[in-house]
């Protein structure tokens, strides 16, 4: 009796080939592609149980700004992807198993991605680029204490007007309230002076963030273990130990990753429009095919 071929893995390889042809034609990696594809299901499942769900439901411990997570991963969240991706290096130095070529990639891609971060969230000849969206589209920093703002930038200010009445043409300002505004800060200064965002388009720096990482940190991952590795072998033959696992640098990036994964989940649940949330993965996306192109056009994916 002749049993016919499960299709299954047809439809795998015809997947595969689907995949290899799309990442050629738009300049990323099929593991990159993979990523990609895997975070906008994220966005818009936490855009639908924000939708759905009660209040007290999203507005929880872990949603909030001051939560443990947020305050010491998510805020860091690149100086934790650089120290997870250095782990990986540093193991596969000490064991001499490093591929010149493949280091000098792996190195030039994390430097430029690196360089995209810092540019879009940190600085962009004054506030970054992700800042200057903002404000160009009508945003600013609101309800600053002007008194306390140093002299050498009040010229950046203008004070609100919090009381205006029109009798007979006559304007009064509340002098006791000293706030003001601007359009021409960071949001990292609007912050030190507790003022606060207002108006324009916000593209969400912690998509962006904790996109680049996730994706870097598989992609890295991938490209310096493979099945075959020593690891590997442990785990499925049950003879790795825990302080072994604890040891692995693919522990540590499968812990970087899932709490990644999880705090962009919480940050759809809560913060952002739609929009600004598919803007900061928007760009993560095109600062990933940036750097496939620069290491393309300079030749270093040609290193021998």
């Amino acid at each position: 009796m002749q049993f016919e071929e499960h299709p299954f893995p047809k439809h795998v390889q015809t997947i595969g080939e689907k995949i290899h042809i799309i990442s050629e034609k738009c300049k990323l990696s099929k593991h990159q592609l993979i990523i990609l594809i895997i975070i906008p299901f994220i966005i818009i499942f936490g855009q639908i149980m924000s939708y759905i769900s009660p209040d007290e439901s999203i507005h929880n411990y872990f949603t909030s700004r001051g939560n443990l997570i947020n305050t010491y991963f998510v805020k860091f969240s690149w100086f934790w992807t650089i120290v997870t991706y250095l782990n990986i290096i540093i193991n596969k130095l000490r064991k001499g198993s490093i591929n010149n070529r493949k280091f000098i990639l792996s190195i030039s891609r994390v430097l430029l991605i690196t360089l995209c971060w810092y540019l879009f969230t940190q600085w962009f000849f004054g506030p970054p680029i992700m800042d200057r969206v903002f404000l160009l589209t009508g945003g600013k920093c609101v309800d600053v204490d002007y008194n306390k703002i140093p002299e050498k930038i009040k010229h950046l200010f203008k004070l609100s007007m919090s009381q205006i009445s029109n009798n007979d043409n006559d304007i009064d300002i509340d002098i006791e309230k000293q706030l003001a505004y601007s359009n021409q800060i960071s949001s990292a200064t609007c912050k030190i002076y507790k003022g606060k965002w207002e108006g324009g388009h916000d593209p969400s720096g912690h998509v962006f963030i904790l996109t680049l990482s996730v994706c870097l940190l598989i992609v890295e991952t991938i490209e310096f273990y493979t099945i075959e590795d020593e690891i590997f072998h442990n785990f499925f033959n049950n003879v790795i130990t825990l302080n072994q696992v604890l040891k692995s640098p693919i522990f540590m990036t499968m812990i970087v990753v899932i709490t990644a994964l999880s705090m962009l989940f919480m940050t759809v649940l809560k913060y952002h429009s739609l929009g600004e949330q598919l803007a900061g993965f928007s760009v993560s996306v095109f600062a990933l095919w940036l750097v496939n192109r620069i290491i393309e056009l300079i030749g270093l994916n040609r290193t021998s």
